[in-house]
């Protein structure tokens, strides 16, 4: 395929990823009122900050590795699952860290705090792991879409 229509496929399809994004967040904003979404949105944001912190960008390792095929991609998949676990097990550690030092928040939500944490980070670092791979093959339909779909 030639560059540009590589280039329209990739921003076409990701524009379909950011309105599906789009759509989940206007749901979100009229089903949980003000107060829910924000603390879900506060929520997010801050797991969304240790997700950044724990993938180590290793993003872009996995689609120097892919791309120029030092190593084949299907090898790569298993340790960005692994990684991706790890990440989640050590969201859990930072949850029980943050119980532990603040006193405000109820005993009640570290177990659903530590299920969301470890399933938002994990599920993060293996979407950005898996899609980097999909991108060195120059595949901007199937990733897009399933995460599209996700949301």
């Amino acid at each position: 395929m030639n560059f540009k229509k590589l280039l329209a496929q990739s921003i076409f399809w990701r524009g379909f990823y950011f309105f599906s994004v789009l759509l989940v967040n206007i749901f979100l904003s009229r089903y949980l009122q003000a107060a829910g979404s924000g603390s879900l949105y506060f929520l997010t944001i801050i797991f969304s900050f240790l997700q950044v912190v724990l993938a180590l960008g290793m993003e872009q390792g996995f689609t120097y590795f892919a791309s120029g095929n030092i190593i084949e991609r299907n090898k790569l998949v298993g340790p960005a699952a692994i990684w991706s676990i790890s990440a989640g097990l050590m969201m859990i550690g930072f949850i029980h860290i943050y119980f532990l030092m603040d006193d405000k928040p109820p005993d009640a939500l570290l177990s659903s705090w530590s299920l969301y944490g470890f399933l938002y980070v994990s599920g993060q670092t293996l979407m950005g792991y898996i899609t980097a791979l999909y991108y060195t093959k120059e595949n901007y339909v199937l990733p897009n879409l399933l995460l599209s779909l996700v949301n």
